[in-house]
């Protein structure tokens, strides 16, 4: 397969993924919360209630949320299918969120940014993983507050099976990743917790970060943070000057996490180049 080739059917590719982790990004939340319901349901002492309708990643398929209209196979299409509805559901005339062709184009640059970075390798494939699940916790955690376990977890054992075989880092450096990524922010949440009077941390940071490590090893953890602070704090203090948010609103960290992620990924050498300079105490 020439480059030329390679290049297309990759693009191609993380368009449909993109299309896959949209319906990810609005079940899984909701998945979640009929799992919660259903687990109080049956440890309550109240009569059982009808049960939910059955609802999964592949069921039902693709539809308007609204009129439940069914999506046909080319409006499905991603990124096309949104400009061919123009923006919104064929029956009821309801708008589609921008969201939608935003994550099908994030998924499509994920995996063409790949190639061209890495070539036809096995750090291109696994480069494209990484960011597709990184897609799907951050548009969760942004609007959602939560870091799923079934994506942090899952993300956790993929990056040290790659890494079994040293695709980013030695087997050693990742296991030592991910032992260094939970315990650095179980510490740091102790410290915090005692310091502000509440939790600072979410448990599902813990994972993220120790998925992170598994990934790109404990010499990634304080670069990824380093970002990761600096543009939380932007964007924190970017939404309060233009009035999206307040002073004491939640604001999720792990888009910023994963944001420092794939800063490694991509910029890693010049992060530890950066970082271990001459101006350093």
């Amino acid at each position: 397969m020439n480059e030329l080739t390679w290049i297309l059917a990759s693009t191609t590719f993380g368009l449909a993924v993109g299309s896959f982790l949209n319906v990810v990004i609005h079940r899984l939340p909701r998945m979640m919360d009929l799992a919660e319901a259903e687990f109080e349901e049956a440890t309550a002492d109240a009569p059982t209630l009808a049960p939910a309708p059955r609802l999964s990643l592949a069921f039902p398929g693709s539809h308007c949320p609204n009129c439940s209209h069914r999506i046909t196979l080319i409006q499905n299409i991603p990124v096309i299918g949104f400009c061919l509805l123009g923006g919104a559901c064929a029956a009821c005339g309801e708008r589609i969120s921008l969201r939608y062709p935003i994550v099908e184009l994030l998924g499509g640059v994920a995996a063409l940014a790949c190639v061209l970075v890495f070539g036809p390798t096995p750090q291109a494939i696994s480069g494209m993983i990484f960011i597709w699940f990184a897609i799907a916790m951050g548009f969760i955690d942004w609007e959602h507050l939560v870091v799923p376990d079934a994506l942090s977890l899952s993300l956790l054992w993929v990056g040290l099976a790659f890494n079994a075989f040293a695709v980013h880092v030695d087997p050693s450096d990742a296991i030592f990743g991910a032992i260094g990524g939970y315990t650095a922010f179980w510490i740091l949440n102790a410290i915090a917790t005692r310091a502000l009077g509440r939790t600072a941390i979410g448990q599902g940071d813990f994972k993220l970060f120790a998925a992170i490590g598994a990934w790109f090893g404990w010499q990634a953890l304080a670069p990824s943070l380093l970002v990761a602070s600096a543009t939380g704090v932007v964007v924190g203090y970017g939404l309060i000057w233009t009035g999206l948010s307040k002073r004491g609103q939640p604001l999720c960290f792990a888009p910023f996490l994963l944001i420092g992620a794939l800063a490694v990924l991509f910029l890693g050498d010049q992060l530890q180049s950066w970082l271990s300079g001459p101006w350093r105490f």
